[in-house]
């Protein structure tokens, strides 16, 4: 079964707790603020 889940703090306590759930992940272009960061890095190494 697919859901779909937004939100930084939502996606960060998946990381956290079971990052193979992830299938895909659309993000928004041009954000580059300090708290997206971190989050992009912890999803690339997932």
């Amino acid at each position: 079964m697919s859901e779909i889940i937004y939100g930084i703090h939502a996606l960060q306590a998946i990381l956290e707790r079971d990052p193979q759930r992830f299938l895909d992940v659309y993000l928004l272009k041009g954000r580059e603020d300090r708290r997206f960061q971190p989050l992009v890095r912890q999803l690339e190494q997932a």
